[in-house]
């Protein structure tokens, strides 16, 4: 989208200069310098999020999720695995709370 507008809008602008009578050639030289500019500034933009996107894109497709959830399910039952001393209400909330985050994080990764 932003290209697209990039696009239309240095179509405008050189429409703009060539059809302005009396523009010295000074004055299309300092309005071309700024389009360019202007250009790079949004080339270096588009640059930087496409960049910042691929990065996300490989720490959420990487096995980083896959480990992280499978920490935490370990965490969990070795937890209610050593819940004897636990009042049974509570270890229930807490195979709830296990079985709740497993199948939140089962429909994440759909």
């Amino acid at each position: 989208m932003m290209v697209t507008i990039q696009g239309q809008a240095e179509k405008l602008m050189k429409t703009f200069v060539d059809q302005t009578p009396g523009m010295s050639d000074e004055g299309k030289k300092v309005m071309n310098q700024w389009k360019d500019a202007c250009k790079k500034g949004i080339d270096d933009f588009k640059k930087a999020i496409d960049e910042g996107y691929a990065r996300v894109e490989t720490f959420f497709d990487s096995n980083t999720m896959a480990n992280f959830h499978d920490q935490t399910e370990n965490m969990f039952n070795s937890y209610l695995n050593q819940a004897n001393w636990m009042p049974p209400d509570l270890k229930k909330t807490m195979e709830d709370f296990t079985a709740t985050y497993k199948k939140s994080c089962d429909e994440y990764k759909k």
